[in-house]
């Protein structure tokens, strides 16, 4: 059935900014991803091994338009600040 090889293939993601990253519905151990943002769309690459959240920063005193990736084990990859917006 599921291996510890198994990828993950199931994003749950909270506006609030929470990503939980599983492998299936019954995942007793998923991933939690803290993305301090304020989430308006989350998308999948094609082939399952990146996923982007764009939406507001909180990071920053004014807010941020930014889009940030992630890879399938919930690492951060990459920022994409998005100017005038």
């Amino acid at each position: 059935m599921y291996s510890d090889e198994t990828p993950v293939g199931l994003c749950i993601a909270y506006q609030q900014g929470r990503l939980i990253l599983m492998k299936n519905d019954k995942d007793e151990d998923p991933i939690a991803v803290d993305t301090s943002m304020i989430l308006n769309k989350v998308k999948w690459n094609p082939t399952g091994t990146m996923i982007a959240v764009a939406g507001c920063s909180l990071e920053y005193e004014e807010k941020r338009a930014v889009v940030k990736f992630f890879d399938s084990k919930g690492n951060h990859l990459k920022n994409l600040r998005i100017p005038n917006a």
